[in-house]
């Protein structure tokens, strides 16, 4: 009785990590009435891409831009690395791994112009969509914020190799 009484306990502390694998979860969610939605997301995790589906035509919805595929990358590599099978090579060292995370943000080095640009029309798309602005007013905006982002980004050229980018912790 003991036996059994000290097996239902210990399965008890074990808790939910008996029946999920370490992953990053996936969040699927739907825009719409139960049974009419309109849009549908799909992520996995808050720095990876969310997938937009047009579930009908008179969907609207506005993209925000993906994280940067160097960064993705870096980080998932670092952790295939570190989740080795036995007996294979030793593991990279943490500062192999920050090293190589570093290495890969700095694939792109993300400018002034290319943020403005990036947040400035995902704002513009949710100001549109909500009744902010006019069709007119969008179009206008979204050239005018072309326009500014890509001067930005010409005076920025001769100061790309001054460009820091932010350590991994």
């Amino acid at each position: 009785m003991r036996t059994s009484v000290a097996l239902i306990l210990l399965s008890m502390l074990s808790g939910c990590a008996s029946y999920f694998t370490p992953r990053p979860p996936v969040i699927e969610d739907k825009v719409g009435l139960s049974g009419k939605e309109i849009v549908g997301t799909l992520s996995t995790a808050a720095d990876y891409r969310v997938v937009y589906v047009k579930l009908e035509e008179k969907a609207k919805l506005c993209a925000e831009a993906s994280p940067d595929a160097g960064a993705q990358f870096a980080s998932t590599f670092a952790a295939a690395l570190s989740a080795q099978p036995a007996g294979a090579a030793a593991p990279l060292s943490l500062e192999a791994k920050a090293g190589l995370a570093v290495a890969m943000k700095q694939l792109f080095k993300r400018s002034q112009g290319v943020q403005l640009y990036r947040d400035g029309s995902f704002a513009l798309c949710n100001l549109y969509l909500n009744g902010g602005i006019t069709d007119a007013q969008y179009l206008t905006e979204l050239q005018d914020l072309r326009k500014s982002s890509v001067e930005l980004i010409k005076q920025e050229i001769p100061f790309l190799e001054k460009i820091t980018i932010d350590p991994i912790q």
